[in-house]
C-alpha cells in the first residue's frame, strides 16, 4: 500500500507513528512502523504483528481498529486519527474540565471492555490515546497483558510519569488489578488539566527526572493539588482524587465500569468533543481563527430597573437578530434542541450557556465543546456580558444588546407585538416567540367562551399534533397550542408560523378580484399543500381564502386545526363545524355540509376551486347571504354561475378547471389536489 506521510506523531530510535494518506481514495490511516536501522528491529517486528493481533479481536469505538500488516516491512496500518493527546495538549494547552471528564469516561469504557476479557491495558498515557477526526478518543499503540494469569506480567512499554507502583514493584504493592489503569488514568487527568509544564511543577519533580522512583516510592505524596486547579468542579477533583492514592486498597474506584458509571451519574460528562484543529504539512498546527480583540465600550447601570431581554444582532451578514426573555437560560450550540442554533465552524453540540441572574445581569458560560467562546477577542470560561460586547461561539459572531424596555403584552412563550385581525375564533396577532429567539410567529388567541367548547377543544388538541408533523414549503408551520390562566379564565392559543403578506382573504378585500395568473399561482401553491396532507391521510376540510397565504409566486395553506383522516373508524367521534364557523360553510361541498365520515381528497378539491372562484370573480360560488336551510340547499342542489359571466376575458382553460372542481359529485372531480395542481399548471 502506497501511503503519503502528511505528519509525524511521535518518534524515537525504534518506532516512528505517523499520519497516513493512500494518494488514490485520500483516505486517512494512523500508520505504526518500526526504523529500518534499529539494532532491535526483529524484536520490533515480533512485538508489532503481536500487538496487531491482540488489537485486532477487538471491536469497540474507543480502540483504534487495525486495518493491515505488513509484517515484513515492519509497517501496520490503523483506523485514522489526527494526533495523541501529548500533541494535543502542546498545541491546545489545558483541556477543559468538561472534556476532561469526557476523555475519562471514553477511556473508562475502552479499559471496561479490556478488563472483563482479562485483559490489562499496562500503559495507560497521554502517548497512546489519540484524538480521532470526530473529536472523540480511542487507545492504540500498545499489546495489553492477561493480569489474572499465574504468569508473571511483563514490563509494559509504558510512560513512566503515569506508571502505577504495583507496575514497579509488585512485591511491595500487590498484584495488579484493574484500578492499576485507573491509577494512571488519574494522572493523565491532571495532565490534561494542567498542561505539560505545570503538570511537572505539581509534582516538584524536574521534567526528565526518575518518575519511577517517584512513583514506587510511598514517602513520595502528592498533596495541596486541589488549589491549583481551582477552575474545575470539585466533583471532577474528587474523582481524580479517588483515582490516584498509591496503595490500591485506598484507591475509590477498583473497576473502569465504576468510573464510567458515577461520572454519567455526577453529571460531569456531557456529548461535547474535543476541540478541531488541523495539521499543517509541515507537522504544525492551526487552531480556530481568534477574534481580533477589542476593548469593552459598554456599562451596565448601578440599580437594574428591570432585568432586560437579550438581543444578539449577527455580526456576518443581515439576519435577524436573536431575542431572549431573561426567565430562561439560553443553550447555545449545533443540535436542535438548543434554543439558539448555530451551525457555524468549531460550534459544538451544546456550546455555551446564556443565564440572566436574579441580579439581572446576563452571562455566558462556555461549556467547554468543541470550540471556545470568545468575549471581545477573550476566550472565557464564564463572563458578564455589555452592551456591544462582541461574543462569538466557535467562528459565528454576534453584537450584544441589553434591552430594559418594559415588555409588551406576552402570552405564553409569546410577546404580542401586534393585532392583524379579529373575528369569531379569536384574535390573530403578530407576535415574537421568546424561547426561540425572538422568531416572528402568528399567533391566534381564541375568545374565551372556547374553552367551554368541547368540540372545538377536540379539534385543536387532535388537529395540531397531527400538523405539526407534515412539513412541507406549502404548508404553513404549526408551532404550538395550549392555554393559560387569564383572570380566572382558561384562554387557549395557537402559534403558527408569521405570514408577512396577509391571507388572500386580506388580498381580495384590499385589491379585488384577481388576475387569472395570479389567482391560479396561490391556489396551485396551496394545493401542493393540501397534497402533502393527502399524503399523510388527511383532509383539510376548511380551505377558503383565510387560510392561504400568498408567498411570492406562490402561497402556504394554513388554519390546520379542522384537519382529520380520510377514514374514520366505525364509532369514532367526528367533530362538526359550530355556528361561528358558517361564513365558511359556502366553501365546503356536499358530503362536509352532509356530515359524510368518510370523505376523499377531493373534498378539498372543491374548497380549493371556491378558493379560486372567488379569487377570479370578487365573490364565492355560494351567496352566504340568507338562513342556513337555504344556503345549505343551494350547496347540495343549487346551480353555480359559471366563472366566465361574473368576469369577462376570463381563460378558458379557468372556466374548465373550476367547472370540474365544483362539481356536486365527488367522483366527478380531480382525484386530489396533486391534479388540480396539474390542471393549473399551464395558466
Amino acid at each position: 500500500m502506497t501511503l503519503t506521510n502528511r505528519n509525524t506523531i511521535r518518534a524515537n530510535d525504534d518506532w516512528v507513528l505517523w499520519r497516513g494518506q493512500t494518494p488514490a481514495d485520500r483516505q486517512m490511516c494512523l500508520v505504526k512502523e518500526a526504523r529500518a536501522n534499529s539494532p532491535y528491529r526483529p524484536i520490533l517486528l515480533t512485538r508489532l504483528a503481536d500487538e496487531f493481533k491482540f488489537l485486532d479481536q477487538f471491536h469497540h469505538p474507543h480502540l483504534l481498529r487495525p486495518t493491515t500488516l505488513d509484517a515484513t516491512g515492519g509497517r501496520a496500518v490503523f483506523a485514522d486519527a489526527q494526533c495523541n493527546l501529548t500533541q494535543y495538549i502542546g498545541a491546545n494547552g489545558p483541556v477543559p474540565p468538561t472534556l476532561v471528564a469526557n476523555v475519562l469516561a471514553m477511556a473508562a469504557d475502552a479499559l471496561d471492555h479490556l478488563h472483563a476479557r482479562g485483559f490489562l491495558h499496562g500503559s495507560v498515557g497521554a502517548a497512546g490515546l489519540f484524538v480521532t477526526p470526530t473529536g472523540r478518543v480511542a487507545f492504540a499503540d500498545f499489546h495489553g497483558h492477561p493480569f489474572k494469569s499465574a504468569d508473571p506480567l511483563p514490563v509494559p512499554n509504558a510512560e513512566p510519569k503515569y506508571l502505577a507502583p504495583e507496575l514497579i514493584d509488585a512485591t511491595t504493592w500487590g498484584k495488579p488489578t484493574p484500578a492499576t489503569d485507573l491509577y494512571a488514568l488519574g494522572f493523565l487527568a491532571l495532565e490534561l488539566l494542567t498542561g505539560a509544564d505545570q503538570f511537572t511543577r505539581l509534582f516538584g519533580v524536574a521534567d526528565g527526572a526518575d518518575w519511577l522512583r517517584w512513583h514506587s516510592d510511598p514517602l513520595h505524596q502528592l498533596a495541596d493539588w486541589k488549589p491549583a486547579l481551582e477552575h474545575a468542579p470539585a466533583g471532577l477533583l474528587d474523582v481524580i482524587a479517588g483515582l490516584i492514592p498509591k496503595r490500591p486498597a485506598d484507591r475509590q474506584f477498583q473497576s473502569a465500569s465504576h468510573l464510567k458509571e458515577f461520572l454519567v451519574k455526577s453529571r460531569l460528562t456531557s456529548d461535547a468533543l474535543l476541540r478541531p484543529y488541523r495539521f499543517t504539512p509541515s507537522g504544525g498546527t492551526t487552531a480556530i481563527p481568534r477574534p481580533p480583540e477589542r476593548e469593552r465600550t459598554g456599562t451596565l447601570p448601578r440599580r437594574v430597573p428591570r432585568k432586560p431581554k437579550l438581543v444578539l444582532h449577527p455580526l456576518a451578514g443581515p439576519g435577524q437578530p436573536w431575542r431572549w426573555r431573561p426567565d430562561s437560560p439560553v443553550l447555545v450550540g449545533r443540535k436542535r434542541r438548543c434554543e439558539m442554533q448555530c451551525d457555524g465552524r468549531a460550534v459544538a453540540p451544546k456550546h455555551a450557556l446564556l443565564v440572566c441572574g436574579q441580579d439581572g445581569v446576563w452571562r455566558a458560560f462556555d461549556l467547554s465543546t468543541a470550540g471556545v467562546t470568545f468575549v471581545n477577542g477573550t476566550p472565557v470560561r464564564r463572563t458578564k456580558l455589555y452592551p456591544d460586547d462582541e461574543l462569538y461561539f466557535g467562528e459565528v459572531g454576534v453584537r450584544v444588546e441589553l434591552d430594559y424596555t418594559r415588555p409588551q403584552s406576552a402570552f405564553d412563550q409569546f410577546e404580542l407585538v401586534a393585532k392583524l385581525h379579529q373575528g369569531s375564533r379569536g384574535t390573530v396577532f403578530r407576535g415574537r416567540w421568546t424561547a426561540k429567539g425572538g422568531r416572528e410567529v402568528a399567533v391566534r388567541v381564541f375568545p374565551r367562551r372556547f374553552q367551554f367548547d368541547t368540540a372545538g377543544l377536540r379539534r385543536l388538541l387532535r388537529g395540531v399534533p397531527e400538523a405539526a408533523q407534515v412539513t412541507h414549503p406549502n404548508l404553513v408551520r404549526v408551532y404550538r397550542a395550549g392555554s393559560e390562566r387569564v383572570k380566572n379564565c382558561r384562554v387557549w392559543f395557537l402559534a403558527t408560523e408569521y405570514m408577512p403578506n396577509g391571507s388572500l382573504r386580506n388580498r381580495l378585500a384590499k385589491h379585488g378580484r384577481l388576475p387569472a395568473g395570479e389567482a391560479a399561482a396561490a391556489v396551485r401553491g396551496a394545493a401542493a399543500g393540501a397534497k402533502a396532507i393527502a399524503d399523510r391521510g388527511l383532509v383539510h376540510r376548511v380551505i377558503n381564502p383565510g387560510c392561504v397565504f400568498p408567498n411570492g409566486d406562490g402561497a402556504k395553506l394554513g388554519d390546520f386545526f379542522f384537519a382529520r383522516p380520510t377514514q374514520v373508524a366505525a364509532g369514532q367521534e367526528v367533530t362538526a363545524f359550530g355556528r361561528h364557523e358558517f361564513a365558511d360553510l359556502v366553501y365546503q361541498p356536499p358530503e362536509c355540509v352532509t356530515g359524510a365520515a368518510d370523505l376523499t381528497p377531493a373534498c378539498d378539491v372543491y374548497s380549493l376551486g371556491a378558493t379560486l372562484y372567488e379569487a377570479v370573480t370578487g365573490r364565492p360560488p355560494i351567496d352566504p347571504a340568507g338562513p342556513l336551510p337555504e344556503v345549505s340547499q343551494q350547496i347540495l342542489a343549487g346551480d353555480i354561475i359559471p366563472a366566465g359571466e361574473l368576469t369577462p376575458g376570463l381563460p378558458p382553460a379557468v372556466g374548465a378547471v373550476l367547472a370540474k372542481a365544483l362539481h356536486k359529485n365527488p367522483a366527478e372531480r380531480y382525484a386530489d389536489a396533486g391534479q388540480l395542481t396539474a390542471a393549473l399548471a399551464g395558466v
